[in-house]
């Protein structure tokens, strides 16, 4: 059983990973306000909100997996708390900080009409800048043995950075008045 967790554990949240970056990928083309025939902006916000609703089940999968999982020694402290944790306090601490940043994000999305639209953008965009660092965790909470494919990291994050940059590029500008490949919502 013991196993049966350790790799649900670091599978979940491989899969997570993969999800929010296509979560930060999609939010990133809809406010660039990107569209083709087949992806109007609509498809990609639903398709935006969807992968997040499965980024977080798949989240809170791992993070289960992780507290149940004996080989750490994860409470359910050390996943809100950050750095409390005796097994890779760094680490573990830049991961519970994404997790309450999340909550943060459900919050405010839930209470986006409530709270207005400028406090809901400031939590969204400033959750970019911890997952960046969520992602750098991910690769530093790898065995030893596993080391050597952290080395490819650095390649997702210049592809990551370039998918966004290309997308916010082709997009034409707000005050645009040519025929441009965005549809008006």
């Amino acid at each position: 059983m013991g196993h049966a967790l350790w790799y649900t554990s670091r599978a979940t949240g491989l899969v997570s990973l993969v999800l929010f970056t296509v979560v930060v990928v999609l939010g990133a083309a809809n406010v660039a306000r990107f569209a083709t025939a087949r992806w109007p902006r609509f498809v990609i916000s639903t398709v935006h909100r969807n992968l997040s609703l499965l980024a977080l089940t798949f989240i809170a999968v791992h993070v289960a997996t992780s507290i149940i999982d004996p080989y750490a020694g994860i409470g359910w402290l050390d996943a809100v708390i950050p750095f409390q944790s005796v097994y890779k306090p760094f680490w573990l601490g830049l991961g519970a900080a994404a997790g309450d940043l999340l909550v943060a994000i459900i919050v405010t999305s839930l209470l986006r009409l409530h709270i207005g639209l400028r406090w809901w953008r400031l939590v969204h965009w400033r959750s970019r800048q911890l997952s960046r660092r969520r992602s750098h965790a991910s690769r530093r909470n790898r065995p030893v043995v596993r080391a050597k494919r952290g080395r490819r990291a650095p390649c997702r994050r210049v592809g990551r950075l370039s998918v966004t940059v290309a997308l916010r590029s082709s997009a034409p500008l707000r005050g645009s008045s040519g025929t441009g490949s965005h549809f008006s919502c």
